[in-house]
């Protein structure tokens, strides 16, 4: 067979148009792979920089006011004015929310956190997960237990006493106080709030009711700060530091964790340093203390 110049011009073009869309479809498939390896990539350095940068930190106080509270669907308390300057200094926004839950939902979330980090301050609790680290101290308590002049309670008639508190929180005063409950020594009633405990036992619900004495005078001057006149001198349990309480999550590499919590650390200080802590204190509790004289009839 004999191929003539317009045969081979044909073949020519033909192999020239496969080659062209050969060499087409090459170059696309390549931009794809490129752009796959792009995208790759980027993620993985957003991801780096999200975790690296900017670790997730959640702020938590238990619902007790005036420890953390709402008023007029504002935040409110001594643990949150704290916690929110905590989330100012370390620039965690301008508007830290801090998540105000139940004391038993706290130690959930502490124990089983795994997103980032969850801070707290608490008392030292034996119901908190090892993991979990009870960190720099940032306040000391003195914890009491009231009763009423007409049956008051001390260490010598404390057995088989019925004693009051917030829910949850049994474990959070001392192992002596722990202790008594193991032995059956006296009963813990579980309260939603300090001021349910309060009405229970001027009611005689309850024998006693345990909280830090500074939270006794808060709650007995907003409701009625003439009560405190029938109130025993209070039998005093302990003094106990709250502390700066940090959960870190276990997918936080070890170095971002050192460091961030080091951060945490760091900044609490300066707040303790700036008597930040006074001051949250002196807002909510120093002017509650002033009971006004009972005015009589004739006046």
């Amino acid at each position: 067979m004999f191929f003539t110049p317009d045969h081979l011009r044909y073949k020519s073009a033909t192999f020239v148009g496969r080659s062209a869309i050969v060499s087409f479809t090459n170059g696309i498939q390549s931009k794809i792979i490129n752009l796959k390896y792009t995208f790759v990539t980027f993620y993985c350095l957003l991801a780096s920089s999200n975790l690296f940068a900017s670790p997730n930190i959640q702020l938590f106080a238990f619902a007790s006011e005036p420890i953390a509270y709402y008023e007029n669907h504002t935040q409110k308390g001594i643990y949150v004015d704290i916690l929110k300057e905590l989330g100012r200094r370390m620039e965690l926004g301008k508007n830290t929310n801090i998540n105000i839950v139940p004391f038993k939902r706290l130690i959930k979330n502490l124990s089983n956190n795994q997103e980032g980090f969850a801070v707290t301050i608490l008392f030292p609790n034996p119901q908190i997960t090892p993991f979990v680290i009870q960190s720099l101290p940032v306040m000391t308590f003195k914890n009491t237990i009231i009763s009423l002049k007409q049956t008051p309670l001390n260490w010598s008639n404390l057995q088989g006493k019925k004693i009051g508190g917030i829910r949850g929180t049994k474990l959070s005063f001392g192992e002596n106080f722990a202790q008594m409950l193991d032995d059956d020594a006296l009963a813990f009633i579980p309260v939603n709030r300090a001021d349910q405990g309060i009405k229970m036992l001027f009611f005689k619900r309850i024998d006693g009711y345990l909280a830090p004495a500074i939270f006794h005078m808060y709650w007995l001057n907003k409701n009625n700060c003439h009560q405190q006149g029938q109130i025993a001198e209070p039998l005093v349990l302990n003094n106990q530091t709250a502390h700066l309480i940090i959960s870190t999550a276990p997918n936080i590499p070890s170095k971002i964790a050192k460091e961030t919590i080091k951060k945490m650390e760091n900044t609490m200080q300066t707040l303790i340093d700036d008597k930040y802590i006074d001051k949250a204190f002196a807002h909510y509790i120093n002017d509650k203390l002033k009971c006004e004289p009972e005015l009589s009839q004739s006046q």
